[in-house]
């Protein structure tokens, strides 16, 4: 079984439909949550992740369009993104994220948003990915939120958690005696520095995580940002991935 593992689209309809055709060659896809925030096309990447998922669960962005009070805690122009989308969203879209999970299962690995132990918690560092792998149980968990690319291995042996290296189109050998917390980066606004739509390939029977960089049509998507009025650093750091 050939899993694509997508997350963070916010609102980015441009990378996301670049993704979905990228990611061709795969069994099915699992979305990671943050389908809205940020960008301009909430409603056209909801549907679109409604019949390209089978599975997915809900970001602390997707919360937010649902309960705004919940983005008071955002910087001003994720605030501001925030608002303008549940002002947006239309019914079809607002019931797909409000019946949407905070956890789920893909095969035998978890889908987590943030962390395992914290729908909304960051995982950037061996240090904060050891405390997770002691609170989960879970051999390959995948996580988003980040935006960045990242993986970790923990072998009960050495007790310790230790980042892996990750390179696009080079598949990660998951050995059977190691878990893992994997993150496939973010369709709709990296922030690694490559601008390019970013996501994951998780073949279950060969054990292996392979990173995809995908281009796409950047300059529409900002285009589409500036027209709906959202605040002009949302379309522009999309061209830099930062």
């Amino acid at each position: 079984m050939r899993i694509g593992v997508i997350s963070d689209i916010h609102g980015n309809l441009e990378a996301l439909s670049a993704t979905l055709e990228a990611l061709a060659d795969v069994d099915h896809v699992v979305c990671l949550g943050d389908a809205v925030g940020y960008g301009a096309n909430p409603n056209e990447c909801c549907h679109r992740l409604m019949t390209a998922c089978r599975t997915a669960i809900r970001g602390n962005h997707d919360r937010a369009a649902l309960d705004e009070s919940l983005a008071e805690e955002f910087n001003n122009d994720a605030r501001v993104a925030a608002f303008w989308t549940a002002e947006v969203l239309d019914r079809t879209s607002w019931f797909y994220l409000n019946a949407l999970p905070d956890v789920a299962e893909a095969g035998s690995a978890l889908l987590v948003h943030g962390a395992p132990s914290d729908p909304d918690g960051y995982v950037l560092c061996a240090e904060q990915a050891q405390l997770e792998f002691f609170l989960m149980d879970a051999a390959v968990c995948f996580f988003g939120h980040t935006h960045l690319p990242e993986a970790y291995g923990y072998e009960a042996s050495s007790a310790v958690a230790t980042p892996i290296g990750l390179t696009a189109g080079k598949p990660l050998r998951l050995a059977s005696t190691t878990r893992y917390l994997l993150n496939p980066g973010s369709v709709g606004q990296p922030r690694d520095g490559d601008p390019r739509a970013s996501c994951g390939v998780y073949d279950e029977q060969v054990g292996t995580f392979e990173l995809r960089r995908v281009e796409y049509n950047v300059r529409r998507a900002q285009e589409k940002i500036l027209r709906a009025g959202l605040p002009p650093f949302l379309a522009s750091r999309l061209e830099t991935g930062g």
